[in-house]
């Protein structure tokens, strides 16, 4: 179930793009040094491949995801997640202790 709720939410866009950086990172301080190697990693001029595809997928995912309540969402799961059948005898004695 929470992994339904992180994807519907992007998350594996975001490890993916965490992924992407720590390699162009590593690739790119061999080549450029350190500081340079962060400036045209996290600029949107320097893209690798994996870039670009997380960029076309959280693009997609965006145009065909529909936007819920978190409160709503919350109430809904919440109302079907804590209640609890009491047995008919536990039930009927507590009525007639109450009475």
């Amino acid at each position: 179930m929470i992994g339904l709720v992180e994807i519907s939410l992007g998350f594996q866009w975001t490890l993916l793009q965490s992924v992407a950086w720590v390699v162009m990172l590593l690739d790119r301080n061999a080549e450029m040094g350190w500081v340079q190697a962060i400036k045209t990693t996290l600029d949107v001029h320097h893209p690798c491949a994996v870039c670009q595809v997380v960029r076309k997928g959280r693009s997609k995912q965006q145009q065909s995801t529909l936007f819920f309540s978190f409160a709503e969402t919350d109430r809904v799961l919440l109302e079907g997640c804590f209640k609890l059948p009491v047995p008919e005898t536990a039930s009927a004695e507590r009525a007639g202790r109450l009475e």
